[in-house]
């Protein structure tokens, strides 16, 4: 089974705290070493927040040598205290045991000491739970826009923010189209990139179908007069480039993809 990104994150900052058990720090490696390169390094950046982090809050500290003895001597001596005060359980004749209470404002060291450690150690667990969250959230969206950088092409992303002469042709949902069929598709143009255009969709994806897809040219009466491009797609954003020479012949038309050929029209520019 493959690990999904945001799982692996996860994993990788309990891998680094040391809050694994065998089992998830197998599954952990198996799918790190199976993660590409880019996700590899964003991984191990990860966990070394991860360890300073800890490392701040959780310092190391080496306990004094007479620790051990010092806890004994204390518990002797409440020890002591409780025999000579008298607040031993009695023992009733049935048999039943009921401790003698005693009224007192004093609390035990131990006891102080046990809430002041429990209060510390639950904001330390959620002031970490807050960051690894945050750290997750940033580490997601860092994935995501790489990916996009990616699919989509530095030179192209960057034309299509900040240049004025890139051109846009949306394709809109034909007509014809089933009811419940939506995407989004778009070519981008612009005279930097020579003879090349870019086209881009997403959310191309009709359940129980092959998935199987054409860009096309068609005439003012939608027949088809070239094939650009065939492909698939999981409704994910799919991206190519496409001859600029192609568009001159007509608009650009998106069909699905048989067996026999060119299915039903789903989109036209």
């Amino acid at each position: 089974m493959t690990m999904r990104t945001n799982d692996l994150i996860e994993l990788a900052a309990l891998d680094a705290l040391g809050l694994l058990d065998e089992t998830e720090s197998a599954a952990y490696e198996r799918a790190f070493q199976a993660a590409s390169p880019m996700v590899r390094r964003q991984v191990r950046a990860e966990q070394e927040r991860a360890a300073e982090f800890e490392a701040a809050l959780l310092p190391y500290v080496t306990p004094d040598e007479d620790l051990k003895a010092k806890v004994l001597a204390r518990l002797a001596e409440e020890k002591a205290l409780e025999l000579a005060s008298g607040t031993r359980a009695l023992v009733h004749r049935p048999g039943r045991v009921v401790p003698k209470v005693r009224a007192s404002r004093r609390v035990t060291p131990l006891w102080r000491a046990a809430s002041i450690g429990l209060s510390v150690a639950v904001v330390v667990l959620g002031v970490m739970a807050i960051y690894l969250q945050d750290s997750n959230s940033k580490l997601v969206d860092a994935f995501v826009v790489n990916d996009f950088y990616d699919k989509v092409g530095t030179r192209q992303l960057h034309d299509t923010l900040f240049d004025e002469t890139t051109e846009r042709q949306i394709l809109q949902v034909a007509a014809d189209a089933p009811a419940s069929f939506s995407a989004d598709a778009v070519l981008l143009v612009n005279p930097d990139w020579g003879d090349t255009a870019r086209f881009f969709c997403t959310g191309l994806f009709e359940r129980d179908t092959p998935n199987n897809y054409a860009l096309c040219v068609v005439d003012e009466n939608q027949e088809v007069v070239a094939t650009i491009e065939q492909f698939k797609s999981d409704g994910k954003l799919v991206s190519f480039d496409i001859s600029t020479a192609s568009l001159s012949q007509g608009r650009l038309a998106l069909f699905t993809r048989t067996a026999d050929g060119l299915g039903k029209l789903l989109m036209i520019a």
